[in-house]
């Protein structure tokens, strides 16, 4: 899929900056962040300093949705039951189409 033809648009971010995620950030639906954390690790997620409930998408290194946790409001912890590569945020998140979205961002 060509991430032009998205009606999303995708935001991917790596380093310090996936350590950061969405915290303070005023996200509108239709942007999806992917926060790729280099390798797979097990860690805690929270939504702490979040403005708005979030769709939270937990990705394998090879893409295979994890976990799937929905309208997590602000100020939370998630604690995953495995480790994971990649953590998509957004408002509203299409979970069918999260993967190929995912990857397509990657790609280009």
């Amino acid at each position: 899929m060509d991430i032009q033809n998205s009606r999303n648009k995708i935001y991917v971010l790596r380093g310090i900056k996936a350590s950061i995620g969405v915290m303070f950030k005023k996200i509108k639906e239709g942007e999806i962040y992917v926060l790729d954390l280099g390798k797979e690790k097990f860690e805690i997620i929270h939504t702490f300093f979040c403005l708005k409930p979030l769709d939270i998408v937990i990705l394998d290194e090879k893409l295979n949705i994890i976990e799937v946790h929905r309208k997590v409001p602000p100020f939370r912890f998630i604690f995953p039951k495995k480790s994971f590569r990649y953590v998509v945020e957004g408002i509203n998140l299409d979970i069918d189409r999260i993967s190929e979205e995912v990857q397509s961002s990657l790609v280009s």
